[in-house]
């Protein structure tokens, strides 16, 4: 019985069609020992699927899309519940950047929680890296969130509370100030829905947990945010989303999943 070769893939690594329509135009299928890059090619059950060395377990992945390539920078979307960093957990952004950009020396700049979607910056060399790293110490690397948060929020914030990050599952405020602004949490609501609001966060050198910890301590948890809300919340997902990133020469913006385009477009980046 013939069969198209993406339903095959797809069957056969127990990934999803799409992904493996990716795999295949990416080259990294071989049937019969042969290179296939058409997902309509025709395959029978005797014949040979394979993935070249281990290329499958990326495909295992929630497919990652990249939003944008310029220069020696790159931007992707991280969706909700994968590792951006190395870790114990194989499922993770970093180790599998050689899959999504091959042939390049692709490193991970920034970080997001396990929860949290959104934008992740990649350089394609040493010097792109130093590049991002002088414009974060100037201040120049500006990280825009968005999230949505329990309480009707009207005013705009700015939480200037020391984090103590140290050996601790969940951040710890201190209410004294932080020296400096690098490590300031802004906040402006953008619309509120029923006991919620939806609010932009800006911060420009950001700590583990900063927005999660700093919008707790002034009363506005995040939804879905069991970690630091007092009460316990039901709900699957975390309403926070890396939104928009920005420095001199390289910006990029990625809708959340769970807002409208039509409140997101009316949104000033």
């Amino acid at each position: 019985m013939y069969k198209r070769l993406d339903i095959a893939v797809a069957k056969q690594f127990k990934i999803s069609r799409r992904q493996a329509k990716e795999a295949i135009r990416q080259g990294r299928v071989l049937v019969n020992g042969k290179n296939v890059r058409q997902g309509s090619f025709f395959v029978q059950e005797s014949d040979d699927i394979r993935f070249l060395s281990e290329d499958y377990k990326f495909f295992t992945l929630p497919l990652i899309r990249i939003i944008k390539e310029e220069r020696n920078f790159a931007a992707i979307s991280k969706p909700e519940k994968i590792h951006s960093a190395k870790g114990k957990d194989k499922q993770n952004i970093e180790e599998n950047l050689s899959f999504i950009f091959p042939n390049k020396n692709a490193q991970l700049l920034n970080r997001l929680d396990f929860l949290t979607s959104g934008i992740l910056i990649i350089a394609f060399n040493s010097q792109a890296k130093e590049e991002y790293s002088y414009y974060q110490s100037q201040g120049k690397t500006v990280k825009i969130y968005l999230a949505k948060v329990w309480g009707v929020l009207t005013h705009s914030l700015l939480i200037k509370w020391q984090l103590d990050v140290k050996k601790r599952k969940k951040v710890k405020v201190i209410k004294q100030e932080e020296r400096s602004s690098l490590r300031f949490t802004w906040v402006e609501p953008i619309f509120q829905e029923q006991d919620t609001t939806v609010v932009k966060v800006k911060i420009l050198k950001g700590k583990r947990h900063q927005i999660r910890a700093h919008l707790a301590s002034v009363g506005y948890p995040i939804v879905g945010d069991n970690l630091y809300l007092s009460s316990q919340d039901t709900t699957s997902s975390l309403f926070l989303h890396h939104t928009v990133f920005s420095m001199p020469g390289f910006k990029v913006i990625d809708k959340p999943s769970w807002l409208s385009q039509s409140i997101f477009s009316s949104i000033n980046f």
